[in-house]
């Protein structure tokens, strides 16, 4: 990464940082570029260098959360990308909830569900491919069992991650899904 670029990344970074930590207290609609800009000691004119407006910077937030789940999955089973998912998402839990309430959240939500239809139809097509019977085709298993998943996840998210515990989750998401 040149130094151009590193300190692009340092920004971004800087003001996501911020937003999660403004979304603790407020929601979404109240937050102002001059809310995220001072908590993240950026300029104004630095954020517009990377963002046109706050829903711009929402999508880029959107879609680093996005990368981190693929990257999960991507490199680990089930279990412990589920497991992995679930830590960070604790980690910012409360601005998740701010999130998922949100009404321009459904992009999340729609963003979500297309990570776990992938994530299921590669892991439904690898069980046909070794021969196990499924009680239905790949395409309508992914879905199905997609929207569960991403529904139980919002649900115990919106919870405030008390109805069950990280390790119950885990089980939830892994065997009973």
């Amino acid at each position: 990464m040149t130094k151009p670029d590193m300190r692009s990344a340092r920004t971004r970074q800087a003001l996501k940082d911020a937003m999660f930590t403004l979304l603790e207290t407020e929601n979404f609609d109240q937050l102002t570029i001059n809310d995220i800009c001072m908590e993240a000691a950026v300029s104004r004119s630095t954020f517009y260098l990377h963002f046109d407006d706050k829903y711009d910077f929402m999508t880029f937030c959107i879609e680093e959360h996005i990368s981190m789940i693929r990257a999960h999955f991507a490199q680990s089973n089930l279990e412990t990308a589920f497991r992995q998912v679930l830590e960070a998402n604790l980690r910012v839990q409360k601005p998740l909830r701010r999130l998922i309430r949100y009404e321009g959240s459904r992009e999340l939500q729609r963003k979500l569900d297309d990570v776990f239809i992938h994530i299921y139809r590669d892991y439904y097509t690898a069980q046909a491919e070794r021969g196990i019977r499924l009680p239905m085709p790949v395409e309508p298993l992914a879905v199905y069992t997609a929207a569960g998943v991403s529904s139980l996840i919002n649900w115990w998210i919106a919870s405030g991650c008390t109805v069950a515990t990280l390790d119950e989750m885990v089980n939830y998401l892994v065997n009973r899904v």
